[in-house]
């Protein structure tokens, strides 16, 4: 989790990293031997489902992998 402030004066809350978190269970599923790994996220209009969709990508790019999504019709 990433804490974060807001500008209100003494006040602060917590949020999720979707995108480092999504990064770990990738590297856990790849270091397990997994070698299809597919995402399957919520609406792009929310922010945890465009965070993991961004860090999905990027992984597969950089381990080199075909990325697989699977997309509402």
């Amino acid at each position: 989790m990433a804490r974060s402030q807001s500008r209100a004066r003494n006040s602060s809350g917590f949020d999720n990293d979707h995108e480092a978190m999504t990064r770990r269970v990738l590297e856990h599923l790849a270091g397990q031997g997994t070698r299809r790994i597919a995402l399957i996220a919520g609406p792009t209009q929310e922010y945890y489902a465009r965070a993991s969709a961004t860090a999905y990508r990027r992984w597969c790019s950089r381990a080199g992998v075909p990325g697989f999504r699977c997309r509402r019709t």
